[in-house]
């Protein structure tokens, strides 16, 4: 129990980026690294007084840290291939949060998009079968396409996400599913704005989304006081 007790005092600590680089240096001044914490998560009883669930929002915390993120992402160490059957972990939501939100921050180095949905890491089908529910796809839902974004529709993200929609609760849960959908059935981007996140906007034009953005929110936050939410367990990071 006291090992429970560190694991998430250090997770609490390690919320904020500045508070998260100082523990990280902390960490290697002990020569106890990512891998090293990962191993101790990923394996069972490591620790039989303690479940070290708190190990994954502490993980999360430290991925916000690019080199933390290049150790998780490294081919040759196959470390992120080791935290992904946590996604649909039901024992606990601590660990499968803290697990969803350290995939998440990977996520944002996009320059791994390809290693991360191809055969070595073949993260979709992981981040997907939590979301299907018991309904069959058709043959033509399952057709195949190419590229980055049309992995997910080859992967069959539409029509789990379309299911998704029609019973999920969760107000910010639904506007994410739409905005997803709308990547899915939209037509690809013209060459050289096919990166999104390299794509130069101008200014004016980026204040006008982000007006937009909050006035999304605001409507979001609108509707779930207007509809009954689903608890989101504890453990659980909100977007």
């Amino acid at each position: 129990m006291f090992s429970d007790h560190i694991c998430s005092i250090l997770s609490n600590l390690s919320r904020l980026s500045s508070t998260c680089l100082s523990l990280s240096q902390v960490l290697q001044q002990q020569e106890v690294g990512v891998a090293q914490l990962v191993d101790m998560f990923c394996t069972e009883g490591f620790n039989k007084m303690a479940s070290l669930h708190y190990l994954g929002p502490l993980l999360s915390n430290l991925s916000q840290l690019p080199h933390v993120r290049t150790t998780l992402l490294d081919p040759h160490r196959r470390i992120i291939q080791r935290l992904l059957p946590y996604v649909s972990y039901e024992a606990s939501a601590v660990r499968r949060g803290g697990v969803i939100a350290t995939i998440r921050n990977c996520c944002l180095d996009y320059t791994c998009h390809d290693w991360l949905l191809g055969d070595d890491v073949d993260m979709l089908p992981f981040l997907l079968l939590p979301l299907a529910g018991p309904e069959e796809l058709t043959e033509e839902e399952n057709e195949a396409t190419k590229g980055g974004r049309l992995t997910l529709k080859k992967r069959n993200a539409y029509p789990i996400m379309r299911e998704l929609h029609r019973w999920e609760q969760e107000v910010r849960v639904l506007s994410a599913c739409e905005k997803l959908v709308q990547v899915l059935i939209g037509d690809e981007p013209e060459e050289a704005m096919e990166n999104l996140l390299e794509v130069e906007v101008p200014e004016e034009l980026e204040g006008r989304l982000m007006q937009v953005e909050e006035e999304e929110e605001r409507a979001e936050d609108k509707r779930g006081e207007d509809t009954p939410s689903q608890q989101i367990p504890e453990g659980w990071i909100r977007g």
